[in-house]
């Protein structure tokens, strides 16, 4: 299928027809990648951008400690902190 590309603000853009997107599974995150030949390859995230991300943090707060961060409040002193 051929398709045309657009202007959209600075970058260029396509359109994928619907009924790809239904049967792909697509939802509003996709992986893309430029092969060596010049082609594209756009396929569904398998996992949303930020998945895991609290299981990550949570396991260096348990290695490195968070304490200092964790504890202080806005008006805890704040301004008595060694930056």
């Amino acid at each position: 299928m051929e398709a045309k590309l657009f202007k959209n603000g600075q970058s260029l853009a396509v359109r994928l027809p619907a009924q790809w997107l239904k049967e792909g599974e697509f939802s509003d995150s996709v992986e893309m990648e430029m092969k060596k030949d010049g082609s594209i390859l756009i396929k569904p995230c398998k996992h949303s951008p930020r998945e895991g991300w609290a299981e990550a943090a949570a396991k260096i707060a348990q290695v490195e400690g968070d304490s200092e961060w964790s504890e202080a409040g806005l008006e805890d002193g704040i301004e008595d902190f060694q930056w």
